[in-house]
């Protein structure tokens, strides 16, 4: 194949280069931590950090990440949430009613069956029903209110107590936590909590969850919660912060970069000796940013496949254009 077939073929292979989900994350040291937390609470072994901060730039893999900890999830039959709030529509929505995402949770998430879950629906039917002010969507009107100990406690407070109170019951029976004590031996079956794309909502939404699902959930000791943003969040409730582990996702080290070439190239029996080859152009232009390193692989792949021979200097010379493609 001559120059001009190559310069061809490397242009019409971009629109096919957005990296799979097993090009995208190679973090076993995140996964690890994942299920050895999943294995303390089942066997009601002491836990520090019950919730999980990761967070990172945009393409660092972080809704990759909760994708593999769903999947071992899956795997191990433990009942969890997915919360992307991306995909959730009308932010708006969950602003006037945030009762809107411990429904999603409980019932489209864990599976509570409704005749275990009629107390809640009650408890949130109330809520919904007590007259609360207008003027402002509900969630600031929450954060707005005094968190000291008040004489007269507004009704919509009482009711979202109440609400509490129901979803940590389901938490500790859907887990099989009926008799929870320091001595028990019985096991559990903990629950998972995934919230993703977090830095696209309100900062009144985000105190409420952490007041009504991570502080409970954290407290009783019967579920993980992961949560995804693109920076750690300031967090109000001391209970929360010492219950957490936050940890910033970085890219991946020049080792992590040539073991992670050898396992995706195409052709096997060359992967090797091809990963050593272009190791450093593959690096210098990816720097180990998780996507960029699939995007990259993707193209040598493409190559590959139309039986070109790369080198060295053809990757440099088309380092340009997979800069234009990685960061578009």
């Amino acid at each position: 194949m001559n120059a001009n077939d190559f310069e061809n073929q490397v242009d019409s292979s971009f629109d096919s280069l957005n990296p799979t989900l097993n090009q995208l994350v190679d973090r076993k040291k995140q996964i690890s931590q994942f299920t050895s937390s999943l294995d303390k609470l089942s066997r009601r072994k002491p836990l520090s950090t019950p919730i999980l901060q990761w967070h990172g730039a945009p393409g660092i893999g972080k809704s990759s990440l909760v994708r593999l900890l769903v999947g071992e999830c899956k795997n191990l039959s433990i009942p969890f949430s997915l919360i992307d709030f991306s995909k959730l529509g009308d932010l708006n929505l969950y602003y006037e009613d945030p009762t809107l995402l411990i429904e999603k949770i409980v019932f489209d998430g864990w599976k509570v069956t409704e005749d275990d879950g009629r107390s809640l629906r009650e408890a949130i039917r109330k809520f919904r029903n007590a007259v609360k002010p207008e003027g402002q969507q509900f969630v600031v009107v929450y954060d707005r209110h005094p968190q000291q100990k008040i004489s007269i406690v507004p009704k919509w407070l009482e009711e979202l107590e109440s609400l509490r109170l129901e979803f940590e019951r389901l938490a500790k029976l859907k887990a099989g936590d009926s008799d929870f004590s320091e001595e028990s031996n019985t096991q559990i079956r903990p629950l998972v909590v995934f919230l993703d794309e977090t830095e696209i909502v309100k900062k009144e939404l985000v105190y409420w969850i952490e007041d009504y699902i991570l502080r409970p959930l954290s407290l009783l000791m019967v579920s993980l919660v992961v949560w995804m943003g693109r920076k750690p969040w300031q967090w109000r409730r001391p209970e929360v912060r010492q219950r957490m582990f936050s940890e910033k996702l970085d890219v991946f080290d020049g080792i992590e970069v040539e073991a992670h070439l050898k396992t995706q190239l195409a052709a096997e029996d060359e992967s090797e000796d091809l990963a050593k080859h272009l190791f450093k152009n593959v690096y210098g232009v990816t720097g180990g940013h998780p996507y960029a390193d699939g995007v990259v692989i993707n193209q040598i792949n493409a190559w590959t496949a139309n039986k070109i021979l790369i080198t060295s200097d053809d990757l440099s010379r088309k380092q340009s254009d997979l800069f234009d493609r990685i960061f578009d």
